[in-house]
């Protein structure tokens, strides 16, 4: 790394393939995680959207991996009618190089390339230490909230244990994968209850897999799940003539014997999803929605997301 960041100049490059241990290389020290690498791979590999690889990493003068910002494509129905859009995600700065305005000039130089391929709007669910540099910053219009609902559930705290120590968490990931070996694709409720939202196509749901996540059937309906710690809850299948109540047992009652201690989702607070857990859930505000639009004619405004829509679940 060169020794003297103050006087760097940087070249900033489009991520790729080859490029994708630069983001391991940064998340180290920005985040002091280890990402891996495979992971990674899919988790950029967005081409059953036509699309890939929407990014730019920045390089100092010694060609160290100083920063990256970038985009996930993804797909959305508006009026049934699909359009191309695209997920803010894996925003980070090196360390030995934060404060140099990084962010800012590889999100336009990201948000430039995103437009040149019909990219129509990027949105994200900035948390409070990003929110000010994508709204003051990125001019990101924030307009609503998601609303977090969360249900306690009394149990032995396996998964809070899990998350927390390497080796309970290896027995217990294989604990799971003993009882979840099937995956059951639905469309999202959002679009089934006759909103705009993410696409959940065949390709959508395969690329998805990137992460730990799985479904499974409670009161006739198919849950989308993700544990990390807690039970989150990315979405549950819409069907008419079925009773929730008895679906939101079932679930609280999986959690319970799977050690979450709690329940928890995220969403518009004006969609079906939302309605179901009101009654039965705490709910508070949740992550902010933002975004910025590439064609003033887009309704991004009119988008509704649920958790299993955030490129972490």
């Amino acid at each position: 790394m060169s020794a003297n960041p103050e006087q760097q100049e940087y070249v900033n490059l489009r991520v790729s393939a080859e490029t994708l241990p630069d983001l391991i290389t940064i998340a180290q020290s920005a985040f002091g995680v280890q990402l891996n690498e495979n992971t990674l791979r899919r988790k950029f590999n967005t081409q059953f959207t036509g699309l890939a690889y929407v990014g730019m990493i920045a390089r100092d003068d010694a060609n160290f991996p100083s920063a990256y910002y970038g985009v996930f494509p993804v797909k959305v129905l508006v009026e049934n009618q699909p359009y191309l859009v695209a997920q803010s995600g894996d925003t980070m700065t090196h360390k030995a190089h934060q404060g140099k305005g990084l962010f800012v000039k590889l999100a336009k130089e990201t948000y430039k390339l995103a437009a040149e391929n019909g990219i129509q709007v990027v949105f994200g669910f900035p948390n409070s230490n990003s929110y000010p540099g994508f709204v003051k910053k990125l001019d990101w219009k924030h307009e609503v909230d998601l609303t977090k609902f969360s249900k306690k559930i009394y149990t032995l705290p396996l998964a809070g244990l899990a998350a927390k120590y390497a080796w309970i968490g290896k027995c217990y990931r294989s604990f799971l994968r003993t009882r979840l070996q099937t995956r059951t694709y639905f469309q999202s409720s959002i679009i089934a209850s006759g909103q705009n939202g993410v696409e959940r196509s065949n390709d959508y749901w395969n690329y998805k897999a990137y992460s730990p996540n799985f479904t499974f059937k409670a009161g006739g309906v198919t849950v989308w799940a993700k544990i990390d710690g807690v039970l989150q809850i990315g979405d549950i299948e819409y069907k008419e003539a079925i009773d929730y109540d008895k679906v939101l047992k079932k679930i609280a009652r999986r959690a319970f014997f799977w050690g979450c201690h709690k329940i928890v989702c995220q969403c518009n607070e004006d969609t079906w999803l939302a309605g179901i857990l009101t009654k039965n859930y705490s709910s508070e505000k949740g992550l902010p929605v933002g975004y910025v639009c590439f064609n003033e004619n887009f309704p991004a405004s009119e988008l509704k997301f649920s958790m299993a829509d955030f490129d972490t679940f």
